[in-house]
């Protein structure tokens, strides 16, 4: 996995005009890689995100139901239960009620094929760079909004 978001200070503060404005949110952050999540997390408390970190999507419906966050963001190659596993799991039982993107290093097809497969809102490489990650994201929420 790309450590790339913790690669600079210029890289983990983006460029405030080359990223879309983000509206405050609950983000609830599914990962087991502590150093990828303490990293996104820091970057989505920096853009105004309220955020909910959890190393395994294991009881993550009981987290949705207590947290009611405005996204999940979740990774998908994790040991116990994958992140699109548990995304088709939340969706066939109606608990999510936001957007929901998979996080992975996995190649771009595909990433897009399961994300498509368990119906998720969108996908994120995460060899990518932090403002990139923001736009993704703002776009999401975007799209989910109209």
């Amino acid at each position: 996995m790309s450590r790339q978001l913790a690669a600079s200070p210029s890289v983990v503060t983006p460029n405030q005009s080359d990223c879309r404005q983000i509206a405050p949110k609950k983000v609830v952050l599914v990962d087991d890689d502590q150093f990828f999540t303490r990293n996104l997390e820091r970057l989505l408390k920096r853009q105004g995100f309220t955020v909910v970190t959890v190393k395994s999507a294991i009881g993550l419906s009981a987290t949705v139901e207590r947290e009611q966050p405005d996204l999940l963001l979740l990774d998908v190659t994790m040991p116990s239960l994958s992140g699109d596993r548990a995304a088709d799991a939340l969706r066939k039982a109606g608990l999510a009620k936001c957007p929901i993107i998979l996080l992975s290093a996995l190649p771009k097809e595909q990433l897009a094929a399961t994300a498509a497969r368990c119906q998720a809102t969108g996908f994120i490489s995460k060899v990518r760079r932090a403002e990139d990650i923001l736009k993704e994201i703002a776009l999401v929420l975007e799209r989910w909004e109209a």
